[in-house]
Parts: structure tokens; sequence; C-alpha cells
């Protein structure tokens, strides 16, 4: 017998399966052994294929256009109304919902797969167990929380160091506000936070009494293999609060390029050299990491 032959996918086995024990699987098998069974022989082929490979789904709030997804073939469907949305989804890409608020309930029972490689979500009502349903597969590069903070069912916000524990395997995590606050536990000891070893970037923009400062230094301290960027949308930021962001970029650039990554301190009005110096060591940090 050679080596290479597997009963479990053998042609001739297959045949041997009776008609209804072949529906059984057809109407049974999860998106993937589907496909596989498919692959194996055409009797486990649908007449029409029970989901809709897709590799973009965005929203925008636009009177042409509520939605639009990309197809695997690139060819767009297009809509007015979300409610138009095909059901049975598989989404290989990207994830996007702009300008509607909250609406992510209604879409996320339209998606039976989820194979994400980014997800961007502004304005929406995330709960816990939903995002979750998202990121089962651990393909997801990057994760964009803007103006969506996640919550437990009881409507508790799920705090950061809770975030970090779900979003494990992640590349980038971006928050653009809204960032949840450490739990009283893990403040008192910001060392024992279970921080993922594949998370290369953290990106946050908020106003400066959004979040305790001090506390997510210390977090930037304790985590140097993270390369943190960090922007203060406060157009009134004190002067002395400033000087204290500049001295932090200053060490950074004094540092140069070494095995730490380096950080960045946006503000508004922040010299445009210093800005472009900065960047210019993030860049050199991801190309070594490969990472750009």
């Amino acid at each position: 017998m050679h080596p290479s032959w597997n009963p479990a996918t053998s042609k001739i086995r297959i045949l041997e399966y009776p008609r209804d024990v072949i529906k059984y699987m057809k109407q049974n098998a999860a998106p993937k052994q589907l496909l596989n069974l498919m692959q194996c022989s055409k009797r486990f082929c649908h007449k029409v294929f029970p989901y809709l490979p897709v590799r973009y789904l965005t929203t925008r709030d636009a009177k042409e256009v509520k939605w639009r997804m990309q197809k695997l073939d690139n060819s767009w469907i297009r809509g007015t109304n979300c409610d138009e949305i095909p059901n049975g989804l598989w989404i290989t890409g990207k994830f996007i919902l702009v300008d509607i608020p909250n609406l992510l309930p209604q879409i996320l029972p339209k998606v039976a797969v989820s194979e994400l490689k980014v997800l961007a979500l502004w304005h929406q009502e995330i709960f816990c167990d939903d995002l979750v349903k998202l990121l089962p597969h651990g393909n997801v590069k990057s994760i964009h929380l803007n103006f969506s903070s996640v919550k437990y069912g009881n409507g508790d916000v799920v705090t950061l160091d809770k975030m970090l524990e779900i979003l494990t395997n992640i590349p980038l995590i971006s928050y653009w506000h809204e960032l949840p606050p450490f739990s009283v536990e893990a403040a008192e000891d910001l060392s024992k936070v279970d921080v993922s070893p594949k998370l290369f970037e953290i990106s946050v923009a908020a106003h400066k009494e959004e979040f305790d400062f001090g506390l997510y230094k210390m977090f930037i301290e304790l985590n140097r293999q993270i390369l943190f960027d960090t922007l203060f949308v406060d157009d009134d930021l004190e002067d002395d609060f400033i000087e204290k962001l500049e001295h932090l970029n200053a060490i950074e650039l004094g540092n140069d390029l070494n095995e730490y990554a380096p950080n960045i301190f946006r503000y508004l009005g922040m010299p445009e050299e210093t800005r472009a110096a900065l960047e210019a060591l993030h860049a050199e940090y991801r190309k070594l990491h490969n990472t750009e």
C-alpha cells in the first residue's frame, strides 16, 4: 500500500458512503470541513455553495452606498440598506464598520465564518462575546477600536489587561479614544499583566484626561519590546506636560535604534523635525523586524 494513501479522503471509500450519510455530512460539516470534503468528492458539492466568501466588507453613511463588499474574484457588491447585506458571509480579509453607529449587532449574525486580517470599528457597541466570535482563527494582524468600547453582558467595560488577554496573537492594537483602564488588580502590579509575545505595537489617541498617563507610562517601561505610539489630541495641554513629552521623545531619539522598541509621544503642535525623526526611527525598527 502506498504510504500517501489516506482512507479518510479516499474517493473509493467515499463512494461507499450511503446517500443519507453524505447528505448529513454536507448539511452539518463546518465550513472548512465542507471545503475539504468537496475537494475529495463531487458528492459533497452543493448546487449553490452555502457561504459567500468575501475579502472586504465595509460600511459608510452615504446616500448612494451604505455598504460594499469585495468578492474573491475582485468584483464588488454594493447596497443602500444594511438589511440587504447577504447572510452566510465568509470574510477572509478586512471588516470595517464606519459612520453608522452600533451596526455590529445587525451585521454579526450574517457572518458565518470569520478569518479576518483587519478589524476596524468606529462608534460601535461591542460585547466581549461578539468580539471573541470575530477572532477565532488567530489570523488578525491589526484591530482598531475607534470610539468603540468593549463591554461585558452586564454593561461593565472590559479592562485593558483583560483586552490584552482576549486580543492575544494580534500584532497591532489601536485605540482612538475610549482606552479602557487597567483593572484594580492589574494596576497594583502591572508586571503581572499577560502580554502576548506576538504583540508588536500599541497605538493610542486620546485626551489627556481620558486615561492615567502615569500608569500607562509604567506599563510602557515594563514592556520595552512593544512599540507604543501615543497621540494627545488636546489643544490646551499644559506647558509642563508638553515638556515631559518632549523629554520622553528626546530620550527615545538619544537611544537611537537598539534592542528596545522606540516610542513616540505625539501632541498637537509637536515640532515637525521631532515627529519626522521619531517616525524614521519607527520605520527602521519595523524594517528590522519585518513588520513594514
